[in-house]
């Protein structure tokens, strides 16, 4: 931000969507609703403008990306989570684009499902998945896991809190 570098999606489009959601009234976005619910976001934090706002909405779920490899717990995540925190040539994307968003939900949905805690695995990834399209192709993937091993439970909440969660942000 102090460069003034700057990207016409996070500087105009967002602004525009995020204050034509907070009006009432859904925009013609080819975004996501997840998406778009973040552009409303940043357009209540930014007072209407979006460019500063959405940078700094960005960075918790950054952070949060980076605390679920650390949470791995394994020889090398420490490591990469180090990486994945300074890694200088992604600030741009990171400040201007929402990708963070959907990939901390994909991260924390992977972690939680390592730990074998479907019903939240499902719901995160089912709110990454609103967003963009990465994180459903990993539930789906961990559901023919499971399913694959008979484990007919865990498949089964996996699903419904995926579907619950994306189908709430997309049926309104």
């Amino acid at each position: 931000l102090a460069l003034g570098a700057t990207s016409v999606d996070s500087a105009v489009l967002y602004r525009i969507w995020g204050n034509s959601l907070l009006h009432g009234h859904y925009p013609n976005a080819q975004y996501p609703p997840a998406a778009v619910l973040l552009f409303a976001f940043d357009a209540l934090v930014g007072g209407g403008p979006t460019r500063t706002a959405h940078a700094f909405v960005m960075v918790p779920f950054q952070l949060l990306t980076v605390v679920a490899v650390w949470a791995l717990r394994t020889r090398l995540s420490r490591w990469l989570a180090a990486l994945v925190a300074l890694w200088p040539l992604d600030a741009f994307l990171w400040e201007f684009r929402f990708d963070l968003f959907p990939t901390a939900c994909l991260a924390l949905g992977l972690v939680f499902a390592l730990r074998e805690r479907w019903f939240i695995a499902g719901a995160l990834l089912g709110l990454g998945a609103a967003a963009k399209w990465t994180p459903a192709l990993s539930c789906a993937l961990l559901v023919v896991w499971l399913v694959s091993r008979r484990r007919w439970k865990p498949a089964t909440a996996h699903v419904l809190a995926f579907a619950g969660v994306f189908a709430a942000l997309h049926l309104p």
